[in-house]
């Protein structure tokens, strides 16, 4: 039976405080801001860059209120003043960061493509992760979902079909399934944090 193990998914880093609600989180359930050298609040969704920290909860009404309440002034002591669409970049940029990773994962030739084969992948237990495009017919993802819970894997709605498309290659992707435990994690991470980051 093909399952992520959940426990081994969790990070381990130390925890962040979010600049807005003063909650303690995991780092990937957060996103990470910088301040450029030209006063650009930045986001960092890698969590690489260099520089003092940021951090938000991954929700795109924390980071609007962020930019309203003037909190990463408040956070830096500096005069800087974030784009009023900050949130809605933030957004752009993890749709850009899965689909990345997912060009990634097809080049390994880990990801299978097409009602027929994720179904049969599923169903035998060889798939670790579903991507349905948010567009894709009802019927098809229902059906292939009722295998998934059978076999406790994860299914994601968090791309429509042109993304997926554009990210994997191919034209009209609706279904794809991962069969490579580690790219699933990984993706696991990434499809979680977009598909909280609406309200």
């Amino acid at each position: 039976m093909a399952r992520i193990n959940e426990n081994a998914s969790i990070s381990r880093e130390t925890q962040r405080s979010c600049i807005v609600s003063g909650e303690t989180l995991l780092p990937e359930q957060m996103v990470r801001f910088v301040i450029s050298p030209d006063g650009d609040v930045t986001p960092d969704l890698a969590q690489k860059l260099p520089g003092r920290g940021y951090w938000v909860r991954a929700r795109k009404d924390d980071i609007n209120r962020a930019v309203e309440t003037k909190m990463f002034l408040k956070a830096s002591k500096s005069s800087i003043t974030p784009p009023v669409e900050l949130a809605a970049q933030v957004e752009q940029l993890l749709v850009r960061r899965l689909e990345g990773l997912l060009g990634l994962a097809r080049k390994t030739g880990k990801i299978v493509l097409g009602f027929a084969k994720v179904a049969s992948a599923v169903e035998n237990g060889g798939a670790f992760l579903v991507l349905h495009a948010s567009d894709g017919m009802a019927d098809g993802k229902e059906k292939i979902g009722r295998f998934a819970k059978r076999n406790g894997v994860p299914v994601y709605s968090v791309l429509d079909s042109q993304h997926m498309s554009a990210a994997l290659g191919g034209d009209n992707i609706v279904h794809a399934a991962i069969k490579d435990v580690g790219w699933a994690k990984r993706l696991k991470l990434e499809c979680d944090r977009i598909e909280g980051y609406q309200p």
